[in-house]
């Protein structure tokens, strides 16, 4: 197994969960855009970002079960 396919997987996992979240409570990650300036809607979007990249980092560190790819692959839910 290359070193390419765990980090696409954390890759992968880490945008279903920042798309989970988004769809169901995004003020758990952004707070309401509504009356910001577009500097603060950039620095929303920034740490948005740089939560993204450190659960990247987090589960590619992670023994990641190749049965997980299942739940991404589908929209079964």
């Amino acid at each position: 197994m290359s070193h390419h396919r765990p980090h696409a997987h954390a890759i992968a996992l880490a945008d279903h969960f920042v798309a989970t979240i988004l769809e169901e409570d995004p003020e758990l990650l952004v707070s309401s855009l509504d009356g910001l300036e577009d500097e603060e809607i950039r620095q929303v979007a920034r740490r948005l970002a740089t939560f993204r990249l450190a659960l990247v980092e987090a589960l590619s560190l992670q023994p990641l079960d190749a049965d997980d790819d299942d739940e991404l692959d589908g929209d079964d839910d």
